[in-house]
């Protein structure tokens, strides 16, 4: 099968840091060659977001000629922006998958510009509609979208970058990793003992200046450091199919986290916690869920690691195609 994935234009892929998107598209273009697909990776970058949302503009004319001369059996959109390109696309077959966070949060769409995008959703009779989590399944089916276009494809990881040790650096450590901005809530969490947080800082009221702050690490140090701590806190406002619970579990790290960032997971393991909606507020409660997490997440690496890498492998996930 001849495929195109189609980037954001943001940044370049694969991404020189930080960007789960365009690392996600990365490792499917690696993972669908292996299977001896033609995949190409269509990524211009785009000098602003106004470039990406006008239909006529020589930046979206040339995106689309790019698309049509590779005459492909799949264009798949990773980029949900782009769906006023579809009816101009030359294609056997089309997909989007969208990783806006608040697909199930229906009150956030005309704030965040996204209103347009999930009515074209709703209303699509033509695409394929990958989606990322069943939570979002549920509200478009709810709109009223189409359920013979709509598969459920989960995000997956390339889990042999990622160093596993039995016995960890920082046994009682959490870590807390992902761009530090309002929506990931590091801000919230920052007091609670025995969390460090890594990521670029954003828009946020966290404190940058605390020694748990650790910084921004690349993608080596991500796939080297990770497995030195015992468990991931991840307590998110709004989550598709994130990459880091994924990566952490290969890693053989617990994981506490709540309903909105671990949707598609095992809520029945025992080094998974979800923390209630009603309780994200509790520091208290939060700190004391994290330290029996650790506990048996440290009795558990190992079960841990086979468990994130049977289920969240991305030569799981490609089969899908």
């Amino acid at each position: 099968m001849k495929i195109a994935l189609i980037g954001p234009g943001i940044i370049s892929i694969p991404p020189p840091g930080w960007g789960a998107v365009e690392i996600l598209i990365y490792d499917y273009y690696l993972s669908l060659k292996e299977l001896n697909h033609e995949v190409d990776i269509i990524n211009p970058i785009r000098k602003n977001n106004r470039e990406s949302s006008t239909p006529n503009c020589k930046y979206i004319k040339n995106f689309i000629q790019t698309i049509n001369r590779g005459n492909y059996d799949l264009v798949h959109f990773h980029y949900d922006v782009h769906f006023h390109m579809f009816d101009k696309i030359k294609a056997k077959k089309i997909a989007i998958t969208s990783h806006y966070p608040y697909i199930d949060q229906i009150d956030k769409h005309k704030n965040d510009g996204y209103d347009k995008i999930f009515n074209f959703l709703v209303r699509n009779d033509k695409y394929y509609h990958f989606v990322l989590a069943d939570k979002d399944i549920k509200v478009l089916l709810e709109k009223g979208a189409k359920k013979e276009f709509i598969f459920k494809l989960n995000n997956g990881i390339k889990c042999d970058q990622f160093k596993f040790y039995q016995q960890p650096k920082y046994k009682e450590k959490s870590i807390y990793l992902g761009k530090i901005d309002q929506r990931k809530n590091q801000y919230k969490y920052q007091s609670i003992n025995n969390i460090e947080f890594v990521g670029p800082y954003s828009n946020s009221n966290f404190n940058t200046d605390l020694d748990n702050y650790l910084g921004k690490w690349n993608r080596e140090d991500i796939y080297k450091n990770l497995g030195n701590y015992s468990n991931l806190i991840l307590l998110s406002t709004g989550e598709a199919d994130p990459l880091v619970i994924k990566e952490a579990l290969v890693c053989g790290l617990g994981i506490v986290t709540n309903q909105t960032s671990g949707e598609n997971l095992d809520k029945n393991k025992p080094f998974i916690n979800i923390i209630p909606d009603d309780k994200l507020d509790d520091l208290k409660y939060i700190e004391n869920i994290l330290e029996k997490n650790r506990e048996i997440s440290l009795k558990m690496r190992k079960e841990i690691s086979d468990y994130g890498r049977e289920i969240f492998d991305i030569k799981k996930q490609v089969e899908n195609y």
